[in-house]
């Protein structure tokens, strides 16, 4: 069965990349509706995006959708990604700004924030989207691939200079994401904030301005240095399966088949579902 929040509730908060702050209000909705996005500082007939695949933008390091009047929400990934961890698949999500607020980096208080009311159950069965054959997304060193499987699985690599190869590999479901995944927060290191703020001010699309010790684990000389440490040892693959499985909810149902990535960053996600998509007998909904 498909399912909403049981109530509305809010949060608010700074955005990671634009540094400015942001109201959240997420709202119950109807079965089929799925999830979308209301600016609420926008005209009253171009103001509602949907949270699927193909309303991707091309934005720096983050997932920004936006409908077909050029009207776009930023960084929505961990917002999608603690709707997978609770089960939702119909919100009203109103934003009073343009990016989600980053929280702490993580999605564990969005999940919070929606455990704190649960959930409504709705008529209607959940959308599932089958794999049937392979399809394989590369650029460079990025690859994306999907593969049939009797399940929903990943085998998600990331390869960071100081720690070598970090694999997170096996089934996956949402109580499993909600115990081992949510709370690993973004991470950066230090030496690579300063550039992409100053690219991104001069191209006028802001990156990391709300970058600090309070909304992501920063690395330098080879380790955190964030008073509080690392909750894991592999928290940095951990927050890669966040983004990944964040992103995926774009494509509007739950997925039966395996997920591999390799040095996967959101455009690459983005690509990837563009790809599977693309390809003629790749997928069915069931």
């Amino acid at each position: 069965m498909q399912n909403t929040i049981a109530k509305k509730v809010s949060f608010s908060g700074r955005g990671m990349h634009s540094g400015r702050n942001a109201i959240v209000h997420m709202k119950p909705a109807d079965a089929g509706n799925g999830i979308r996005f209301h600016r609420l500082d926008g005209k009253a007939m171009d103001n509602w995006i949907p949270a699927l695949w193909d309303r991707v933008i091309r934005y720096p390091a983050c997932t920004c959708i936006a409908n077909e009047h050029g009207t776009s929400v930023r960084t929505v990934e961990h917002l999608m990604a603690a709707c997978y961890a609770t089960g939702i698949d119909n919100l009203d999500v109103e934003i009073e700004g343009e990016e989600i607020p980053i929280l702490d980096g993580s999605a564990a208080p969005i999940v919070d924030l929606i455990d704190s009311v649960g959930l409504r159950e709705l008529g209607g069965k959940r959308k599932i989207l089958e794999i049937l054959k392979p399809v394989h997304y590369e650029n460079d060193h990025r690859k994306f691939s999907f593969e049939p499987y009797d399940g929903f699985a990943v085998d998600i690599n990331i390869y960071p200079a100081e720690y070598g190869h970090m694999p997170w590999t096996g089934d996956m479901n949402p109580e499993l994401f909600k115990q081992e995944i949510v709370a690993a927060k973004a991470w950066g290191r230090l030496k690579d904030i300063w550039l992409p703020k100053i690219v991104g001010n001069f191209l006028k699309k802001p990156v990391l301005r709300g970058a600090g010790l309070n909304t992501a684990v920063v690395y330098a000389f080879g380790r955190p240095i964030n008073p509080s440490g690392l909750k894991h040892t592999n928290d940095m693959v951990r927050h890669k399966v966040l983004d990944i499985i964040g992103d995926l909810q774009l494509i509007g149902g739950d997925i039966q088949g395996k997920i591999i990535c390799h040095s996967s960053a959101h455009v690459t996600n983005h690509s990837g579902m563009a790809t599977l998509f693309n390809t003629e007998g790749a997928w069915r909904w069931q």
